[in-house]
């Protein structure tokens, strides 16, 4: 399948750019093709970018002056204590949900379901700014995973060949991220039965795996 090809090989250097940059690579469609498919690509990447400026907006529109303020110690590798981490990752998790609101109001339904997976794309995608299994449970944001599954309760349809898609394009990220860390995981056969059992079996995993990191143990 030459689509499939493409896309592992765009996903490759995607992720490769969190090293370093380099061009597009040659062989791969550029962006400005007008192909179907690219069309289609652009707009859910342009969703998933939308979300992330909303997110960083919110941090603005909602006076997070202790936010800002926070953060700069946290740059400057000065401690936080406890509590002050607890407002930094309850803001973090206010802007997410500030953005879900600018996204999906006043759009109808059929938009709605679009613009949902664009932005599960976009949220999967910064579990890929996580490079070593230790930063699934970082000090002074919600863990990703946990940020992931409180969009996903936000985004359901009760068509269920939409759900279904949304299922799978969570399913995907999950399991790119998790083989992306090395973190070994074997659904069973109860787990592959539905889109949900996998979800639920893949996020069981993740608190597994962070249960581990609380006791020390190398995962």
């Amino acid at each position: 399948m030459p689509e499939l090809e493409e896309t592992n090989q765009l996903l490759r250097w995607a992720s490769s750019l969190k090293h370093s940059y380099s061009d597009w690579l040659p062989g791969l469609s550029p962006p400005a093709d007008k192909s179907d498919l690219i069309i289609i690509v652009n707009a859910f990447f342009c969703g998933a970018v939308q979300f992330i400026m909303y997110h960083e907006v919110a941090h603005l529109a909602g006076n997070h002056k202790e936010y800002l303020e926070l953060r700069k110690l946290v740059a400057k590798s000065e401690h936080v204590t406890v509590d002050e981490a607890t407002i930094l990752k309850q803001l973090e998790t206010e802007a997410d949900n500030y953005a879900f609101e600018c996204m999906v109001s006043n759009t109808n339904e059929e938009v709605s379901v679009s613009i949902g997976m664009a932005i599960l794309i976009g949220q999967s995608a910064q579990l890929y700014l996580i490079r070593e299994a230790f930063q699934l449970t970082p000090q002074t944001y919600p863990d990703i995973d946990t940020r992931l599954f409180n969009i996903k309760q936000k985004i359901k349809s009760e068509n269920q060949e939409e759900q279904s898609v949304f299922d799978l394009i969570h399913n995907v990220g999950l399991t790119l991220f998790l083989n992306h860390l090395h973190l070994k995981y074997h659904p069973v056969a109860e787990d592959a039965s539905s889109g949900e059992n996998l979800l639920d079996a893949q996020y069981k995993a993740f608190d597994l795996f962070k249960a581990d990191l609380a006791r020390g143990l190398k995962i």
